[in-house]
């Protein structure tokens, strides 16, 4: 009678047993599919970061991060299930540990990469601000150019340019006297004189030095020109 009474037991054990066994196989399968999930995307990402151009790789970056993100919540879902049943079987403590242990390297990789887009992003960003500098320095010198072009050549606008030239900074001059003569004896050097192009360049190139010298040189230079003509200052 003892062992009739054991039996329906020990049969009621075995069938626990069988269905915790079951809900493991399921879940490990569950598992394994997010786990695949995850890598098949992992990989997805390595094959366009390959093939594709960084910057828009990175634009959808925060899209598939979301994505496996939640497939990471879904792992962590059936590690919960799995450590429910665990209790059930002690076998399967091992298991489990070795999935939790898989998740932490996820984990890890993850981290991983995130740090590595980072540095890219961070890559393109000083990429892009040094061209933009680079751009920038070259409409300035472009400017500067033109400007100089403007400067040292005829052109329609001569009039226009020549009353900025004297706005920019001598309309307001407090030596308007010192200017004036200055401009006057220009104008009657420049008009009433017949230079040549070569006589014209030596003529732009003093007044560009009388401009940057010594105020003794400047001051010997001019003595030394104006004794010869007869002049003094």
């Amino acid at each position: 009678m003892e062992a009739k009474q054991e039996q329906p037991a020990v049969m009621v054990r075995v069938r626990q047993l069988q269905a915790a066994m079951e809900r493991y196989r399921q879940g490990l399968s569950e598992v394994t599919g997010d786990i695949e999930s995850l890598h098949a995307q992992l990989e997805k990402l390595h094959e366009t970061l390959q093939a594709e151009d960084a910057a828009r790789v990175l634009a959808r970056y925060d899209e598939q991060l979301e994505a496996l993100q939640e497939e990471a919540g879904k792992a962590a879902r059936h590690l919960q299930e799995l450590d429910d049943s665990r209790a059930e079987e002690a076998g399967q403590f091992q298991h489990v540990s070795e999935f939790a242990a898989a998740v932490q390297n996820f984990t890890a990789s993850m981290e991983d990469f995130n740090q590595r887009a980072d540095a890219l992003s961070q890559k393109l960003y000083h990429k892009d601000f040094n061209n933009a500098v680079k751009a920038q320095q070259t409409l300035a010198a472009d400017a500067r150019r033109e400007k100089d072009r403007e400067l040292r050549h005829v052109t329609d606008h001569d009039f226009d340019i020549l009353k900025e030239q004297y706005q920019a900074s001598l309309a307001n001059c407090a030596q308007q006297e010192l200017v004036r003569a200055y401009l006057q004896a220009a104008g009657r050097l420049l008009l009433g004189a017949r230079l040549r192009h070569a006589e014209r360049e030596a003529l732009h190139g003093l007044m560009l030095k009388l401009q940057h010298s010594d105020s003794k040189a400047l001051q010997a230079f001019l003595d030394d020109v104006l004794q010869r003509c007869g002049k003094t200052i």
